[in-house]
């Protein structure tokens, strides 16, 4: 038999066959098992991308609790420094991380 004569009889009959309404037992997990099965990179990236999301927003929401509680609980006379403002407070850290690089202390060759 040709090929090309077999190949019509099969779409023939394929035409004739009324498609069917139901599915097949087991289709939804064959094809989620597919799903995970497959070894695409960008999907294991976007996995993993996920996690390490969930993960920073769970360290985060720790550093504001912990960083809101200090700001609640410490008193009022601990907040201050022994400069006047905070202008001066911020001027003398500003000094000192500028002026650090330049003092390196004693060169020895």
């Amino acid at each position: 038999m040709k090929l090309d004569r077999l190949q019509q009889l099969v779409i023939g009959a394929a035409r004739q066959a009324p498609p069917r309404d139901d599915v097949p037992h087991g289709f939804e997990q064959r094809i989620m098992a597919r799903l995970r099965s497959s070894t695409d990179p960008l999907a294991v990236w976007s996995a993993w991308l996920w996690r390490a999301a969930l993960s920073a927003c769970a360290v985060a929401a720790v550093a504001w609790a912990v960083g809101l509680t200090s700001v609640v609980l410490l008193p009022d006379e601990d907040r201050t420094d022994d400069l006047d403002t905070p202008a001066e407070l911020a001027s003398g850290h500003l000094e000192d991380a500028l002026f650090a690089s330049a003092d390196s202390g004693p060169e020895t060759w």
